[in-house]
């Protein structure tokens, strides 16, 4: 008998226990441990061996359930998945803070603390970490935080370097385009190199007893209008430099730093240049309208490039800022 209220004082010692760390012991929240305070004196005088077997038996299973949601919970937590852990990373810096004899308040002088430039978005984790370390740092600048070792800070940075991911997030975005703008290049240079092939086997010959033709164009091809000529040589020029500022584009995006930046942005902005005066002449040969299907895919084409190359020059300055 006296082993039994043993027991039983056990197991009522371990749900009180396990509803105040995991429910917790607010105001709020005061009415679960009334409850289960109530139900043990309430059947503190049962007869019914029984019965009260059941009773005990249902507080084992319940504190077992609230251990093993907890512990399921560290499990989610530990795996990151899909769990706001941001109160469980507050405690444990304030603890850790705490420890060497700090406080780690939400904000200091209504100044609340942001990612570092040029990050977008993190994780509740790096975010906590991150303000931790930025407090210390004021604090050490103030002289009210204790010395803290420079591989504290350098280690920090190794861990959540936020421009460096800034930074090579815009890698993949510049690698689509300069594919996409390569492959758009071949297909201007194999059409212009058409026109220009069919110009040559079939272009105006004059005689020494021949007159020119009233509005005749300096640059006559057999097809399209009086702009065609300067269009398909202007597209030729940007399709070669464009193809080119690619191939040097390749080198810069593998190695993703400011030293290879100059090169593959000069040799981009050059053909990009020649591709928008290669677009003025497009549009001429739009507005004059004669010609055929392949020109007006030409067309199209370079006015895509002007638009997707200025692109490709923004986003391989990604990279600025990250050195070796």
């Amino acid at each position: 008998m006296r082993s039994e209220a043993f027991q039983t004082a056990r197991i009522y010692r371990h749900l009180l226990k396990a509803i105040k760390k995991h429910i917790g012991k607010d105001e709020n929240k005061r009415h679960f441990l009334e409850f289960v305070m109530s139900e043990f004196r309430k059947n503190h005088n049962l007869s019914d061996a029984v019965a009260l077997q059941q009773k005990v038996k249902l507080a084992q299973d319940y504190t077992f359930l609230l251990n093993s949601v907890h512990h399921h919970k560290d499990l989610l937590f530990s795996y990151n998945i899909a769990i706001d852990r941001s109160d469980e990373v507050k405690r444990t810096l304030g603890k850790s803070a705490s420890s060497v004899g700090l406080q780690l308040p939400e904000s200091t002088s209504g100044k609340e603390y942001h990612l570092p430039r040029g990050q977008t978005s993190a994780n509740s984790l790096e975010v906590a970490c991150w303000r931790s370390i930025t407090l210390i740092k004021r604090l050490k600048n103030e002289r009210q935080a204790p010395e803290i070792p420079l591989c504290f800070f350098s280690c920090s940075k190794l861990l959540f370097p936020y421009p460096k991911m800034a930074n090579e997030q815009m890698k993949p975005v510049a690698t689509l385009l300069l594919v996409l703008n390569f492959c758009m290049y071949g297909i201007v240079l194999g059409i212009g190199g058409w026109a220009m092939n069919r110009a040559i086997d079939h272009g105006f010959i004059i005689d020494s007893g021949l007159k020119l033709p009233a509005h005749f164009s300096p640059l006559f091809f057999p097809m399209g209008n009086a702009s065609t000529g300067f269009f398909v040589t202007f597209a030729l020029l940007a399709g070669v430099v464009g193809a080119a500022s690619a191939i040097s584009g390749i080198n810069h995006i593998r190695s993703w730093t400011a030293e290879s930046l100059p090169s593959a942005a000069s040799v981009a902005t050059v053909a990009w240049t020649l591709t928008l005066l290669a677009m003025g002449f497009a549009c001429k040969e739009i507005e004059l309208r004669i010609r055929n299907a392949r020109l007006k895919t030409m067309e199209a084409f370079i006015i895509i490039l002007s638009a997707t190359q200025l692109f490709y020059i923004a986003a391989i300055h990604g990279a600025a800022a990250y050195r070796r």
